[in-house]
């Protein structure tokens, strides 16, 4: 515990030694998300709670002067900025990508930054003719043409750097809708950290990063729409339902009776009466929801402080929204979930403040939380399992 703590602590100081000597990328080490992970060599990018975040192994760092630290995170920056973890899927040539995008990333670093065995234009003689300020592409393309010579000698793909890169398929290999979801968020942090520092970002940066670094300058400064989110998450939950009918003939095989292809969903849809939820927020919520129950859906209202008050299902009325005067507590909306209705999916609308810890949940949940309510730099937001989805007010 001791050397989480510490390594925490150190990646805390790495990201102000950056602030104080590159301020953009500083900035954006203050807003990515950082994790020990025991389990990893060296350093990875992962999606953690649906979010792109960093994650270090603590003697590995320990290992490293203050120096090569801030490379360290410079380095996995550089990575999220050129969407390298996303883009990955693309290439055929796992290893041919890794070292295209190290070669990418690596031009941005100063010698002192980096680890002995990193992968430089300059360290290889196949590499040496190659242009510097390309992107990705241009070095995949060139060194899967020097791969076909025999005589050329390549970075190993055993090379600690490359392994770095490895999680990359796994990690991001969610549905293309979910891998959209971390990539957006990513790009709006970026987006919002180069517009704070974007007098230093234009003073100090050139070539290749610098116009990259100008296309989220230029991106338009506003909040994902989580109405759009919540249309993407509940799509995803989908079930096929196939049924027999006497009423229609197979149009294909002219059989009797014809099958019918229905798409169904079960929605859990928890209202936390103890949130401070304005009158404004829950009728636009409920908007959203009335518009995913008209295509087919079946939506279970339950109403809950730290304990059920009422179920019932959602139809064309209004709900009359009463707030509890109890506390907060999930899990027996949870337990309900678990036991009796078993839905699709569970959406929790709340604030997301509970003192209780939460019971494991055996259907996907989808935590609504309300604009005042916790924010993903609060350990409440990170102890809750499952997506979570922050209302904003567009």
């Amino acid at each position: 515990m001791d050397d989480k703590v510490n390594t925490l602590k150190e990646l805390e100081k790495a990201s102000i030694d950056l602030i104080l000597k590159e301020p953009f990328f500083g900035h954006l080490s203050s807003s990515i998300l950082k994790n020990i992970n025991h389990t990893i060599d060296s350093v990875i990018i992962n999606s953690m709670s649906y979010q792109a975040g960093i994650e270090v192994n603590p003697f590995y760092w320990a290992n490293l002067n203050k120096v090569q630290q801030t490379g360290l995170i410079k380095h996995q920056l550089l990575h999220l900025i050129f969407k390298h973890p996303f883009i990955k899927s693309q290439f055929t040539h796992a290893h041919i990508f890794d070292m295209a995008a190290d070669l990418v990333v690596n031009q941005y670093l100063n010698k002192e930054q980096l680890a002995d065995d990193a992968i430089l234009l300059e360290k290889y003689p196949a590499f040496k003719k190659l242009e510097r300020n390309k992107g990705v592409r241009y070095y995949y393309e060139k060194i899967l043409e020097i791969s076909k010579k025999k005589e050329n000698e390549l970075p190993s793909p055993s090379n600690d750097n490359l392994q770095q890169h490895q999680n990359w398929a796994e990690s991001f290999h969610h549905s293309s809708l979910d891998k959209k979801i971390i990539e957006q968020q990513i790009e709006q942090t970026i987006s919002k950290v180069a517009k704070r520092n974007a007098a230093h970002i234009a003073s100090s940066e050139e070539g290749f990063l610098w116009r990259h670094l100008k296309q989220y300058l230029k991106q338009k400064d506003e909040q994902l729409d989580w109405r759009r989110l919540l249309r993407i998450y509940l799509h995803t939950g989908k079930t096929t339902q196939i049924k027999n009918t006497i009423r229609r003939p197979s149009k294909r095989y002219g059989t009797t009776p014809g099958i019918q292809i229905k798409n169904k969903q079960k929605i859990l849809l928890a209202l936390d009466t103890s949130a401070s939820i304005t009158n404004k927020e829950l009728a636009t919520f409920i908007k959203e929801i009335q518009k995913i129950k008209k295509q087919g859906s079946e939506v279970l209202v339950v109403e809950c402080d730290a304990q059920i008050q009422r179920t019932y299902l959602l139809n064309n009325e209004k709900i009359k929204f009463l707030k509890g005067s109890g506390g907060t507590n999930f899990n027996p909306v949870i337990q309900f979930a678990n036991e009796e209705y078993q839905p699709d999916i569970l959406i929790y609308f709340t604030d997301g403040m509970s003192a209780q810890k939460n019971i494991n949940s055996k259907v996907k949940i989808l935590w609504c939380i309300t604009q005042d309510g916790i924010n993903n730099n609060d350990q409440q937001w990170h102890d809750l399992k499952g997506r979570k989805l922050k209302l904003n007010s567009h």
